[in-house]
């Protein structure tokens, strides 16, 4: 989705940029503060993901949603796998690791744009998983944040015939 921004530049030496303190707090605020429906939002976000991965594949079939409930554990899993474009091990840790990372800005195409959409999972649990394939490479993706702190993340990849 394009954005109208404002030109970044100007030209006197007075004025100073602000910047964002980037914190536990602010995820808080962006992720887990902006959803009141949880799991309705975390299904729309990354199914809009999906959605916009295949518009830019050019592909019209449907991308698959699952979820399963475990009776023991009362654990659900919920996974949605797209036929789009994937991404590599640098894009999966630039747009999934980052907040406001986006690579639909310039697309009227896409629906999302804040770079927020695949953060949404920590508004209901405190790990999930990627699984991005791109060129034969398997990206494996484990963000994770313990009591509240600001995420983090492990990044693996592997050559696959996928």
């Amino acid at each position: 989705m394009k954005l109208d921004v404002l030109n970044d530049s100007l030209a006197s030496t007075d004025i100073s940029k602000m910047s964002v303190n980037v914190d536990n707090l602010t995820y808080s605020l962006m992720i887990d503060g902006i959803y009141t429906n949880k799991l309705s939002s975390v299904i729309r976000e990354l199914s809009t993901n999906a959605r916009d991965s295949h518009i830019n594949a050019n592909n019209t079939n449907p991308f698959l949603i699952s979820i399963k409930f475990n009776d023991k554990t009362s654990e659900v899993l919920l996974s949605i796998k797209d036929f789009g474009t994937g991404l590599s091990k640098e894009e999966a840790e630039t747009y999934l690791c980052n907040l406001n990372a986006s690579n639909k800005r310039e697309s009227d195409d896409a629906v999302g744009c804040f770079g927020i959409g695949s953060k949404s999972p920590f508004s209901l649990v405190d790990t999930y998983d990627f699984r991005c394939v791109k060129d034969n490479v398997l990206t494996n993706l484990n963000l994770f944040r313990i009591n509240s702190e600001t995420p983090r993340f492990l990044i693996e990849s592997s050559e696959t015939a996928e």
